[in-house]
């Protein structure tokens, strides 16, 4: 749960910081569903992949049930790959990756 230390407000304990992107946090749509019922609804007429802009926040809900928040000023950075921290350009870096392991293991 996450607490202004100015103001004093509470966030709904149902969410959680993301690991990988440490701008958002995420929860469960069916934890949602008791915290605030009105957003789970709209989320939940979500197309995958879609994101709802409410408030300070843009939401995104996966096919795994998860619904991930962002603050509006971070969504505008990550949107054109959809909320990921890593570049869309993922195959350049594999092939880099590959090429980096073969420099390593030939035989001198």
């Amino acid at each position: 749960m996450f607490q202004c230390p100015k103001c004093g407000y509470r966030d709904d304990p149902c969410w959680r910081a993301a690991c990988w992107l440490k701008v958002a946090t995420y929860c469960r749509l069916d934890e949602l569903r008791t915290w605030q019922p009105a957003l789970a609804e709209t989320l939940a007429r979500l197309k995958t992949g879609e994101v709802h802009v409410e408030g300070a926040y843009s939401y995104r809900v996966t096919r795994s049930g998860n619904v991930y928040r962002l603050l509006k000023e971070y969504s505008s950075i990550y949107s054109s790959h959809g909320f990921t921290e890593s570049a869309p350009d993922s195959k350049m870096k594999k092939s880099l990756r590959k090429k980096h392991f073969a420099s390593y293991t030939k035989n001198p």
